[in-house]
Order: C-alpha cells, then sequence, then structure tokens
C-alpha cells in the first residue's frame, strides 16, 4: 500500500500479526524523508528481516531492515553502535535521539511473506516512478525537472534491490534450515537403522551360542568319537572274543574271555 505524505514515493511495511521485541534503541543522527540508512546507538540483536518502529505521534511509521553493519567494536556489556539499511524509505524526518523499536515475527512463514509484500510494494513504486519519467519526458519536461523525477527512479530501484536482498536472505536462511532439519533426520535414522543391525548380530551370536552348547551336550565331540572307536578296534585285534557290551559307550566297553572265563 503506497502512503501518501511528505515522501510520496515512499512505501509502508505490512505490520506483522505476531511479533516479539528485540530492541529498543536511538537516533545518532537525523533523518529526514526519504533516508535508507539510520545510524543508531546499539545494533545488538538486530538483523535483516526485523521490523523497525520509529517516532511517534502523527510522524510514528514502520519499515523493514535490509542489512545491519557495525560500526564500532563494543567492549563485554557495552553498547554496539552501527548502522540499519532498510527496504524501503522513510516517509517522515526524524530528529537524534528518536526512539527505535526492533521487531521480529515468531513465523519465519510469515516474515518471509512480509518481506515479499514489501518488495511487491517497491516493484510497485518502481514502475510507478519509471512511467512518471516516461510521461516526463513525453511532455518536454526541462532538464532540472528530468533530473529530479531520475532520482525518484533511482531511490526506487535502491529500495527494490534492498528489498529483493532481504527476501534472498531470509529465503536462503530458511533452505539451510531445512537442509540442516533433513541432515539431523537422516542421521537420526541411520543411527537407528545400525542399532538395529547391532542387536540383530548379538542375537544371533547369542542363539547361535546356546545351541551350540545343546548340541556339545547331546553329541561327543569327533575326537572322543574317534578316540573310542580307535580303543575299540584295538581291543577286538589283540582279543578275537571281545565284545562291545550292547548299549554301552564305545569308550568304557567291555568284553568275556570265552577261554579264560574271565
Amino acid at each position: 500500500m503506497i502512503v501518501c505524505g511528505p515522501n510520496p514515493d515512499a512505501i509502508a511495511t505490512p505490520v506483522p500479526a505476531a511479533a516479539d521485541i528485540i530492541a529498543t534503541t536511538e537516533l545518532v543522527k537525523a533523518v529526514v524523508a526519504g533516508a535508507t540508512t539510520l545510524a543508531v546507538r546499539d545494533v545488538t540483536g538486530i538483523r535483516a528481516g526485523d521490523f523497525m518502529t520509529i517516532g511517534s505521534g502523527a510522524g510514528k511509521e514502520r519499515a523493514t531492515v535490509a542489512a545491519v553493519k557495525v560500526s564500532v567494536t563494543r567492549a563485554r556489556r557495552e553498547v554496539q553502535a552501527g548502522n540499519v539499511t532498510l527496504t524501503e524509505a522513510l516517509q517522515n524526518n526524524h530528529a537524534e535521539g528518536s526512539s527505535i523499536t526492533f521487531e521480529r515475527t515468531n513465523s519465519e512463514s510469515a516474515k518471509l511473506a512480509e518481506l515479499k509484500a514489501a518488495l511487491l510494494l517497491a516493484q510497485t513504486t518502481l514502475a510507478a516512478t519509471q512511467a512518471e519519467l516516461a510521461a516526463a519526458i513525453a511532455a518536454g519536461a526541462t532538464d532540472a525537472e528530468l533530473a529530479a523525477v531520475q532520482v525518484k527512479v533511482n531511490k526506487a530501484a535502491e529500495v527494490v534491490a534492498s528489498a529483493s536482498t532481504a527476501v534472498a536472505s531470509v529465503e536462503g536462511a530458511a533452505a539451510a534450515a531445512a537442509a540442516a532439519e533433513a541432515a539431523a533426520a537422516a542421521a537420526k535414522t541411520q543411527t537407528a537403522i545400525v542399532a538395529v543391525v547391532v542387536v540383530l548380530i548379538v542375537v544371533v551370536i547369542i542363539v547361535g551360542a546356546i545351541v551350540y552348547k545343546r548340541n556339545a551336550q547331546n553329541n561327543q565331540s569327533p575326537i572322543v568319537n574317534a578316540l573310542a572307536a580307535a580303543r575299540t578296534t584295538t581291543n577286538a585285534m589283540q582279543n578275537p572274543q571281545y565284545e562291545v557290551t550292547p548299549g554301552a559307550n564305545a569308550g568304557d566297553a567291555t568284553y568275556d574271555n570265552v577261554e579264560t572265563g574271565c
């Protein structure tokens, strides 16, 4: 929505439905209508996409932050002065010391929607100023008049560029967050799969050990059986009357000597 006022080519920022106040500071230098950069006393916690409210009463207005630049490196617990660039030009003049409040929407999707709305409005303003310039040229305006309109066109183009940067920044952050979330989910799934595989391996080992133990209890080892068979064969060769007692273990075989009666 284009708002009429001291600066007719300025655009208004939509008021976010739900937002949290993240910072309150003040202007270090006075600004005039049409300004897009503000020098503020403290930029701590402010970032692109935040919403700014400046002034009071009839001069109160809102704008969207396009970028933040620190101008003074702070010591611990000291304020951090810097410049805040807006996606749209201010509509009013604001004196040094004017109060500024910065807010952040609770929803990233809502923030992106509002930034896109601001970008659309900036593009609409740019198209209007370009049409105004074309009309001035067609009407045979003077060089001074054309220069004045060209300034408006250039300013509108700068606002569009800033708004585009803000939208791209939020979209990039959202994409990075989504990618990180997807990677975390994939890693979690992979960890779960590995855990299941490990459990299955342990179960197989335990079952195998139980089966082996039972088989060992029910059957003598091949070495014991071989030794018993060898002992039986030796006894039979030494004594033809040797007989294995039916049902006895081959290793404990007994025999009767028919000749001796033993």
